[in-house]
């Protein structure tokens, strides 16, 4: 699993247990992470054009259309990273940190900084910012916002909300992707480069009330009561809902998941299998840490998953189908297909 960080790159994080990455290359900052900080442990690195000449047969041939990116480093080093149309424009780090930091402070929210840094020999660059803390059920989940941009013409520059703290390059590519992206301004690195505040102001108000939704829709689960006898078939009913064909029985393997997460909503981490809401955590417990992301796989090999693979997207797709009318639909089926298995 590549976390893009090398050898020119610095990943910055505030002190403490809930700051630690996964991949442990991060640098624990005492204090505020200031923009001194953060320049002078190389994450923002001034990004200047050079010109480009060919050499062809011992003669130089300039090269007019098109521009070298160049970083130049806290301590004078010059590494190079890409060569672009000479239309293309620069947007330095330190301009998508001042620009997402300006509109947090002008949206009156709290918010705190959790990570910054750069990946691929300063090829590239994020920050992440903590933005909203729930407490749903006795249960804290955070939100993001995250500023990204490239110098290697692999992105365009990017604001965006996301319940993903970008840490890495595997964390950029999620939170850029599929259902963990909330909301996302993208810069393009042509014209006139103009990071506008107004507009991602507005996109953070609005990420602040698409939480509540969230919320709320966690909270519904947390009132819905179920029956011990509820829970299987409950379980069971997500795995028709997704099978790509009708099923009579269910199969030894997917058998054992549904017992596994019928287990945990019951004995995993602070559940009690009283409510929908545990039903939720019990399935999230085991695409997260249990058999579910695989019973031998390696620690970082789970951590993937559960983030970025199939696993995660069974947590996503669980979480709908518990919110969905359809629910006691297919747990009834659910119930139907569980019997047949048993009684085979």
């Amino acid at each position: 699993m590549s976390h893009g960080i090398k050898e020119r790159d610095a990943v910055l994080v505030p002190v403490g247990d809930q700051y630690r990455t996964w991949h442990g290359l991060e640098t624990a900052i005492e204090g505020d992470i200031t923009p001194r900080v953060a320049r002078e442990h190389g994450v923002f690195p001034h990004i200047r054009r050079a010109e480009i000449t060919a050499s062809l047969n011992g003669t130089v041939v300039p090269m007019p259309n098109y521009r070298g990116l160049v970083a130049e480093t806290f301590e004078g080093d010059l590494v190079p990273l890409h060569v672009a149309s000479d239309k293309y424009s620069i947007i330095q780090n330190k301009s998508i940190a001042k620009t997402l930091s300006e509109a947090l402070k002008r949206s009156g929210i709290e918010y705190k900084l959790s990570a910054i840094g750069t990946l691929g020999n300063l090829s590239k660059f994020f920050m992440s910012f903590e933005i909203a803390k729930d407490q749903i059920n006795g249960e804290e989940h955070v939100f993001y916002m995250n500023g990204l941009c490239s110098h290697d013409a692999s992105m365009r520059g990017h604001f965006l909300g996301s319940d993903i703290r970008t840490i890495c390059q595997n964390t950029v590519d999620a939170s850029r992707i599929g259902d963990k992206k909330l909301f996302d301004c993208k810069v393009s690195h042509r014209g006139n480069v103009d990071l506008k505040l107004a507009g991602l102001v507005d996109h953070i108000h609005r990420l602040i009330e698409d939480r509540k939704y969230f919320k709320e829709g966690m909270e519904s689960l947390a009132q819905q009561r179920v029956s011990r006898i509820d829970v299987a078939p409950i379980v069971s009913g997500y795995f028709l809902k997704i099978a790509d064909k009708p099923v009579d029985t269910f199969s030894t393997r997917r058998l054992n998941t549904i017992q596994s997460i019928t287990d945990l909503a019951f004995d995993g981490l602070g559940n009690r299998g009283e409510t929908l809401y545990d039903v939720f955590n019990g399935a999230t417990e085991y695409w997260t840490s249990g058999d579910g992301v695989g019973r031998t796989t390696s620690s970082s090999s789970k951590v993937y998953s559960s983030e970025f693979g199939t696993a995660a997207a069974h947590k996503r797709n669980f979480a709908e189908y518990l919110l969905n009318d359809d629910l006691y639909q297919y747990s009834e089926r659910g119930s139907n297909v569980l019997s047949a298995t048993l009684n085979a």
